[in-house]
């Protein structure tokens, strides 16, 4: 290969082969790709595979992919380019890192001056937020020869996979007389604000910012007047992806390109029931789908309480609570909505808030699948108050589920009514009514409406015995001392 003259620019637009005189490093264990960023290529390039070409947005870049082994030492040189006509010569280029909230890989560029290698001329292991753009000043470099760069990327980042580091239009030229910010990034992102912070290459205390929705592009005109580095921006939406550009002012009305998008998405507020002391109170029915509370994990951080003992709980729980029927069974259950979450895990205590005491822990038990059902068959905790703990596996997903406590010993009637429970004790053969007032009257009919069985309990326990009654439909009317009264269906 010849030497190349400067103003160099390599944007990677080769159909996805390397392009012409770039190599691969000798002792590399794999090797850079070309892409054009269609289909899952980088599957987690930017956010997840959500990544264009710097150059139009249509083309292709330079990558490296993370989840294949986890080699060092991965090296792409560029080809030899002579510099001798710039003033002030520089290497730029382009770089796009998220780890998706894992790890990332190292990033590290060496230059060729002529005579020797400058190694780690720059560095990074951080999310870029977007495609970023680096600048590094050659001037005080002595240069003998044409020069070379080469990037360099170190999979250190564990058995962490998530950081397709992408390079794109890598360029020799001269320094810009304002040189843009670099390392931009936004920090602090909470429901309404944002930090939105930067490396300043020129010695300059003035700055313009623009933030705006995502998607929307490089600012046209000026921005918003700021001398603090960094930059807080209020007064924005709660669960919105923005974007943010920043250019330095050099005086004189000279002003640096525009460095971004600096991209983030400000918080979801958690929900209502973010913690135990705030949970959504159920109300029991005869089945899941009598009364199912529709809930969702958005926003939603770890509570702090007792470990639920099971499943793989990362934080972002909800909370519910239920009062267990009289005869101490109500089971609590988890299914989704649609398109919703597809795994969560969910853990039941008694106790209090602060002092909570772990009753069963599920994630895979429910007639929906991967979601959680814990059944309670305990008469120590009748009348009690249990607290139902909701979580997506890993925490890793937001969405809607749906979640319902029941019990196949409480009628609808009973449900609605609230005064007592009913059910057939298979065992004993007889027909149990549980009150928390006392019960005056039971009285057992059959369909016809002839009068089976009577008995007054006085007592906030009731059982008719069904011994000699053939098996079959029949009807009970139940009359309390608070005055209430109702009829309810079962069957032997």
């Amino acid at each position: 290969c010849t030497t190349f003259t400067a103003p160099y620019i390599q944007d990677f637009e080769n159909a996805g082969a390397i392009p012409v005189c770039w190599n691969q490093g000798a002792s590399n264990s794999e090797n850079w790709l070309f892409a054009d960023g269609s289909a899952a290529e980088p599957s987690h390039g930017g956010n997840a595979g959500a990544i264009v070409d710097h150059t139009s947005g249509a083309g292709y870049f330079a990558w490296i992919n993370d989840s294949g082994a986890h080699n060092t030492g991965t090296t792409l040189e560029s080809p030899f380019v002579d510099v001798s006509g710039l003033t002030m010569p520089a290497l730029s280029f382009w770089i796009n890192s998220n780890n998706e909230g894992v790890t990332n890989v190292d990033f590290s560029v060496d230059f060729y001056d002529g005579a020797a290698w400058n190694t780690a001329v720059y560095t990074s292991n951080t999310n870029t937020g977007g495609w970023a753009q680096v600048i590094i000043d050659l001037s005080a470099y002595t240069i003998t020869g044409p020069v070379q760069a080469r990037f360099i990327v170190d999979e250190n980042n564990g058995t962490d996979f998530y950081d397709d580091i992408a390079l794109d239009d890598v360029a020799f030229d001269e320094l810009p007389a304002c040189v843009p910010p670099s390392e931009a990034s936004a920090s602090n992102v909470a429901t309404t604000s944002a930090d939105i912070g930067w490396t300043e290459n020129n010695g300059s205390t003035a700055w313009e910012i623009v933030v705006q929705a995502a998607g929307t592009g490089e600012p046209a005109g000026a921005g918003t007047a700021t001398a603090t580095n960094p930059y807080s921006a209020t007064v924005l939406t709660a669960s919105t992806a923005y974007e943010a550009y920043v250019r330095t002012d050099c005086g004189g009305g000279t002003f640096s390109a525009w460095t971004g998008p600096i991209n983030f998405t400000t918080l979801t507020p958690p929900p209502a029931n973010n913690d135990c002391a705030n949970a959504i109170a159920l109300t029991p029915g005869a089945v899941f789908t009598t009364n199912p509370v529709v809930g969702t994990n958005a926003g939603a951080t770890d509570s702090g309480e007792l470990a639920p003992g099971c499943a793989s709980f990362s934080g972002g729980d909800v909370w519910y609570s239920a009062v267990v029927p009289a005869d101490g069974v109500l089971i609590l259950e988890v299914n989704p909505e649609a398109g919703g979450l597809g795994d969560t895990g969910g853990a039941v205590y008694s106790g209090t808030c602060g002092a909570l005491v772990l009753v069963g822990c599920n994630d895979d038990g429910s007639v929906s699948g991967a979601h959680p059902i814990i059944n309670i068959n305990d008469p120590a905790l009748a009348n009690q108050t249990v607290y139902f703990r909701v979580w997506e596996y890993n925490n890793d997903a937001v969405g809607e589920f749906q979640v319902s406590a029941y019990s196949a010993t409480l009628s609808v009637e009973s449900a609605e009514v609230r005064d007592y429970v009913h059910y057939v004790d298979t065992v004993n053969n007889d027909f149990v009514v549980k009150s928390q007032s006392n019960i005056s009257v039971i009285e057992v009919y059959n369909v016809v409406g002839q009068l089976i069985n009577k008995i007054k309990p006085n007592s906030t326990l009731g059982k008719v015995n069904l011994n000699s009654i053939n098996s079959g439909v029949y009807f009970a009317k139940i009359l309390l001392e608070n005055g209430r009264s109702s009829s309810v269906k079962f069957g032997k």
